[in-house]
């Protein structure tokens, strides 16, 4: 391990502010935008890559920083491909150029660990890092690309995506999945149980008070926070608060958090049905988590989920998760104690499930202290520190 770096490193859009024990390249197309995969690159930078921390990272991405930075000590170099044509051309030539930048930033200061969190450019990486003898961690997020109704994903996608896992799962040093399910999935398609760790997604520390923020009314207040995409379940959640709210079985109100076109086919069965649903488009972060700890039930209808960032943010929050049971969901969340899991793509199951809840109150105090518990492991207080620990012990074992 190196303690910093030497002199004629290339130009790059941010230049190394601290040294640190340990010289990191991690590497996501795109670590700005939200979404949870970028929440855990943001959360390794500000937990172990903060000035006075135990590692000193340098940042790959394809897209431009904001200005100014998120993180002004983190090195950020850029790389890029064809952006046109078919995703896998993209994704292939950006992951050449990829390499290049990698090596000629290697070449000035050296780097101890390769940390990739995308698949697309995997192939090319871990062929070079094991080439020049560094290790390679693959942080596994989805496999999605492997199931047949894999969707909002070209044909094309799916096939070049597939093919870059299996071969990134290969030659890297290990793979790090977000949940034991996805661990399943790998060993599945033939892995190794030794070549698989498990860390669950994580979130920064819940700031907010949930003493004085919590407000019991009549209405049971469901509030949905997520991307509106098929395999997120908002259709089958809206189907579930019409059922709840048909012939007044129950006062129920669902609040959206997340962009929703004007012209999108729900707002639409909304508007026809008079649902009581209000779209409140994106928020940022600390918004949506201040509305998670205000509202009665977090929703997560999911179709296809490992390990969602809002289930971790809202059990921080003391609110009552209401789930599907797929993907990594009940392993954050214990059905009857922190929150409630039921069957995926079944409106009629999640009404009841909802039904039930505003029908009978008395346990909601206990469940919403469950919850916030249960939240304290999904903390970087607590991943940081594990995620260093392999780091150290992959460098260890390289030799």
């Amino acid at each position: 391990m190196r303690s910093q770096p030497t002199a004629g490193v290339p130009k790059s859009d941010e230049a190394p502010v601290a040294d640190a024990q340990l010289h990191v390249a991690i590497a996501y197309w795109d670590p700005y935008s939200p979404g949870g995969v970028q929440s855990q690159v943001a959360g390794r930078l500000n937990s172990l890559g903060a000035v006075d921390g135990p590692v000193r990272y340098t940042l790959f991405t394809r897209q431009c920083p904001p200005r100014p930075s998120p993180w002004p000590n983190v090195r950020t170099v850029r790389f890029g491909g064809w952006d046109w044509g078919s995703i896998a051309i993209s994704e292939y030539t950006a992951a050449r150029r990829l390499v290049r930048r990698l090596a000629e930033i290697h070449r000035e200061d050296p780097i101890d660990l390769v940390e990739l969190h995308a698949s697309g450019f995997g192939p090319a990486v871990v062929r070079w890092a094991r080439g020049e003898r560094i290790p390679c961690l693959y942080v596994s997020h989805s496999l999605h690309c492997f199931e047949r109704n894999a969707a909002g994903m070209r044909w094309d996608a799916r096939r070049y995506y597939a093919w870059a896992n299996r071969r990134t799962a290969r030659e890297c040093s290990r793979i790090l999945a977000v949940c034991h399910a996805l661990k399943q999935h790998w060993l599945q398609l033939g892995v190794s149980d030794e070549h698989v760790e498990v860390q669950h997604t994580a979130t920064d520390d819940c700031a907010t008070d949930l003493a004085t923020r919590r407000h019991e009314n009549e209405t049971m207040q469901l509030l949905f926070v997520g991307r509106i995409s098929p395999e997120k379940g908002l259709d089958v959640l809206i189907d579930a608060v019409a059922r709840c709210t048909h012939g007044q079985r129950s006062k129920v109100r669902l609040t959206v958090v997340g962009t929703v076109p004007a012209d999108h086919p729900l707002v639409e069965t909304v508007a026809r049905r008079q649902l009581p649903v209000t779209f409140v488009g994106a928020k940022s972060n600390g918004a949506a988590r201040a509305m998670m700890a205000e509202t009665d039930v977090v929703v997560i209808p999911s179709r296809h989920d490992y390990c969602p960032l809002v289930a971790a943010e809202a059990l921080q929050a003391g609110a009552i998760v209401v789930a599907s049971r797929v993907g990594g969901l009940p392993e954050m969340i214990r059905d009857g104690e922190t929150g409630i899991l039921v069957p995926p793509e079944d409106p009629a199951a999640l009404a009841a499930a909802l039904c039930r809840l505003a029908a009978d109150r008395a346990g909601w105090p206990s469940m919403r202290e469950a919850a916030r518990l249960a939240g304290g492991q999904f903390t970087w207080s607590e991943r940081g520190p594990q995620i260093l620990e392999l780091y150290h012990r992959l460098l260890d074992g390289r030799a």
